[in-house]
C-alpha cells in the first residue's frame, strides 16, 4: 500500500500488516500538502505535491526520481491516467 499522510507530510509504502516499508524522501522540496498518490504501469509512485505546485516522481521502492512543474500548475490534488496511458492531473 502506498498512501499520504498530508499532516505529517510523508508518503509511506506500507506492508499487508501496514508496517512502514519505507518513506518516500524529495531531492525537490519537502513534500507540502501531498494529497494524492499514484502508481504508474511500471510501478512509480507519483505525488500531486498541492502547495509545491508539482508532481513529483519515486521508483516503486521510493527512490526520488525527478519532479514536473509548468507555470500553469496550480495545487494539483489529484492524478489519472487516460487510456492511452497519458497522465492528468486534477
Amino acid at each position: 500500500f502506498i498512501v499520504s499522510t498530508p499532516i505529517q507530510q510523508e508518503i509511506l509504502a506500507l506492508d499487508k500488516n501496514f508496517k512502514t516499508k519505507f518513506k518516500c524522501i524529495s531531492n525537490y522540496k519537502e513534500f507540502h500538502d501531498p494529497y494524492f498518490v499514484a502508481c504508474d504501469e511500471d510501478h512509480n509512485i507519483l505525488v500531486a505535491d498541492y502547495l509545491n505546485d508539482c508532481i513529483q516522481f519515486f521508483s516503486s521502492d521510493g527512490q526520488y526520481l525527478s519532479y514536473f512543474t509548468h507555470e500553469k500548475l496550480r495545487q494539483p490534488f489529484g492524478i489519472a491516467f487516460d487510456k492511452k496511458k497519458n497522465m492528468l492531473i486534477i
